[in-house]
Parts: C-alpha cells; sequence; structure tokens
C-alpha cells in the first residue's frame, strides 16, 4: 500500500496561491547582467528563453464578479506574491539529480526529499512567474524532466509519488499521487499558452499523454472520480472505491476537457460536483467543509474511518 506524507509545504502553498490569484508586475532582484545572479549564470548556459506570452504584470484575465481577493490595490498584491516567490525560491527550488534537472525540496515538510506533488506546485509556480523571473521557462522544463525520470512503477506515464535524498524513487512504493499529477498536467497546458511547444519539449504533446494517463489510471472507471493514485486494485474495494478530497480540481478537469475535446472530463466534473454536494448536505450541512478523505464512493459516500490511509484524522476536513 502506498501512503502519502501528511506534512504539505506551507511556504509553497503560499506560493502557489498568490500566483494563481495574483499575477505578479516587476521583475526580480537583479545582478548587474539585468536578472538574479544564479538565474544569469542558467541563461548563459542554455541561452534565452521564449519570451512569455502572459508574462505578469499583464492581468489577462478578468475575474469574475464577486471574486474575493485580498485587501489593497492590484499593484500591492502583485508586491506581496513576488516578495513570496522571491523567499520561496532559493529555499525550495533546487538544481540537481541530473543535468539540466530542477526538484522543489520538500524535506522541511516531509520525510521525502521530492514528492510528485511539490513537483506539480513548482511547474504551475514558474510557468505563472514568466516575466518576473527570467530563468522560468529552464526551471520548468527542469522540474518537468526530473518528473519524467520517476515514472510511477503502476503505469509509467504518471510520476512516482516521493524520491529519496539519493534522487531515486523507492522500490515498491513507488506509485503515483493523483494530486501531483493533475498539476504537472495543468502545469504543462500552462507552459504551451505561455511559450508554445515550438522548442526543445513540446508541452501541448506531453501534456495530452499526462492526461491520457491520468484518465487511464487515477480516474474510477465506475464513479468518474479521483482515486488516490495509480495503485489502488479492484481487489481492495476500501482504496477502489475511495477519493481525496484535495484532488478535487474542477478547473484541471476543464482545461483537461478543452484541450482534448473529451466529454469524459465533464462526466469527471459532474461526478466531483455531486459527490461535494452530497458529503455536505450529509456530514457538514452548518460548514460545507469536506473530509479528507471519502469512502464508499460507489454506495453511500462517508468520511474515511481513523486510520483508513494516514491517520486519525483522515475523516476530518485537513
Amino acid at each position: 500500500m502506498f501512503r502519502r506524507p501528511q506534512g504539505r509545504s506551507t511556504a509553497l502553498t503560499i506560493a502557489v496561491v498568490g500566483a494563481l490569484c495574483l499575477p505578479l508586475s516587476g521583475a526580480l532582484p537583479a545582478s548587474a547582467t539585468g536578472m538574479p545572479a544564479a538565474d544569469a549564470e542558467i541563461q548563459t548556459i542554455i541561452g534565452a528563453d521564449a519570451p512569455p506570452t502572459r508574462p505578469f504584470g499583464s492581468h489577462p484575465v478578468v475575474r469574475a464578479r464577486g471574486s474575493a481577493l485580498p485587501p489593497g490595490d492590484a499593484a500591492q498584491a502583485d508586491a506581496a506574491t513576488l516578495a513570496a516567490y522571491t523567499a520561496w525560491k532559493p529555499r525550495h527550488l533546487v538544481a540537481g539529480c541530473g543535468a539540466g534537472r530542477y526538484y522543489v525540496d520538500a524535506s522541511s515538510s516531509t520525510p521525502s526529499r521530492v514528492v510528485s506533488e511539490g513537483q506539480g506546485y513548482g511547474m504551475v509556480v514558474v510557468a505563472l512567474m514568466a516575466g518576473a523571473d527570467p530563468a522560468a521557462q529552464a526551471e520548468f522544463d527542469g522540474l518537468f524532466r526530473f518528473a519524467a525520470d520517476h515514472p510511477s512503477e503502476v503505469d509509467s506515464g504518471l510520476m512516482a509519488w516521493h524520491q529519496d535524498d539519493g534522487c531515486a524513487s523507492i522500490p515498491g512504493d513507488a506509485g503515483s499521487a493523483t494530486d501531483g499529477d493533475l498539476d504537472i498536467a495543468f502545469g504543462l497546458l500552462l507552459a504551451d499558452r505561455q511559450w508554445g511547444s515550438t522548442g526543445t519539449l513540446d508541452y501541448r504533446a506531453e501534456a495530452l499523454k499526462r492526461i491520457a494517463a491520468i484518465k487511464r489510471s487515477e480516474i474510477n472507471p465506475t464513479t468518474h472520480l479521483t482515486k488516490l493514485g495509480d495503485w489502488p486494485s479492484r481487489s481492495d474495494a476500501a482504496h477502489w472505491f475511495a477519493t481525496r478530497s484535495s484532488d478535487f480540481m474542477t478547473d484541471h478537469f476543464l482545461a483537461f476537457q478543452t484541450a482534448t475535446g473529451d466529454p469524459f472530463w465533464g462526466e469527471v466534473i459532474t461526478a466531483t460536483d455531486a459527490l461535494i454536494t452530497t458529503v455536505r448536505q450529509r456530514y457538514a450541512p452548518d460548514t460545507g467543509l469536506l473530509p479528507d478523505f471519502i469512502v464508499s464512493t460507489n454506495t453511500t459516500p462517508k468520511p474515511a474511518p481513523a486510520g483508513f490511509q494516514e491517520g486519525e484524522f483522515d475523516g476530518a476536513h485537513s
């Protein structure tokens, strides 16, 4: 049985949320060459990145009326997000484990050096940071190459969920984790939109391959809900018909449907929304909160019992 770490990288989560909600303007602190010293060295080695089509500060997305935003104007929000990214990057984004490779160091909050969730977060973040971080494309490519270097031992189209200090996936515990793969695929779609797919990496083609693998191995064919990864088997009904609410990334599913033209992803959104409504009405009518894990998704969905996957609070909101 594959088990996920309970810890999450708070600093990285802050950077992701900020980058998603608050497009950046300006640039990172620069060296004499006009970019951070480490990034300038990278650019000398690999050459200039393609210019982003949606650089931070352009604010191309019109937010829906009633969207929740932090206090202050856009410039203040941009500055706060830029500060979070500038603090996060030198602490967690590491060049290593092979030439041209990057990984997100998750060791401060998990027992593992790298987790696929962190790689996915990192790919989303740096794609969104293009225009503020001059090395964003090189970093993105390195993060994806690391992910591609560590395929799941169950479905090689997905990433093994964690790696040790020696950059190796752990044999016997190298299945996938759905949230990591969802963000990796979504990050590739962002990269295609940001830089196009005519360079060294065909981001769109890689995204479509990952999306196909997610459909094949991380979506339950009966319920159309996300599985915990590619490792639950039909013979293990308890995990086969279980899901995790933090994987309910309906915006990603919509992006996958748009990219592929496959109506299957609309069915996943419908099934996910229905499950959310059922569990909220039955178990949290006052708060609307969801439990971390949900079991019996093929019959009567309910919060997971204590000790189902990670600990005594598996059935609580997390």
